[in-house]
């Protein structure tokens, strides 16, 4: 969290504060601000997921939570798509058990169970 640390120490400084005020973008969340900007949710931000947001913010209010909401939608879309991945990949395994308890069967359901369960963490 240091990067978000220093973030807060620049959104303190007047000179930006001001600069980002006069083109529409509102700093006093920077917290959320942050989290705004940090489109790979790794925790610092690389300069084009700044200079990017900005321009995608600046102006209402609005335009931050439709991009918020839109970068929530991504989220859950890639979260579907690794599900729906994990659970073809689930009954295309349990269809294929040879018998009843049999040892293959039990690893492709392990298999297919952990590959859903890593998927369903949004």
């Amino acid at each position: 969290h240091h990067a978000l640390l220093r973030f807060d120490v620049l959104m303190s400084n007047t000179k930006i504060v001001t600069h980002l005020s006069s083109v529409g973008i509102e700093t006093k969340r920077a917290h959320g601000l942050f989290s705004l900007l940090d489109d790979d949710k790794s925790g610092s931000l690389m300069i084009d997921e700044v200079v990017d947001g900005l321009l995608e913010i600046q102006g209402e209010a609005k335009a931050a939570e439709l991009l918020s909401l839109r970068k929530d939608v991504k989220r859950l879309g890639r979260a579907v798509v690794q599900m729906r991945d994990a659970l073809r990949l689930l009954t295309s395994d349990v269809a294929s058990f040879p018998t009843t308890g049999s040892q293959d069967g039990q690893v492709a359901y392990q298999k297919g169970l952990l590959s859903l369960n890593s998927s369903c963490s949004l």
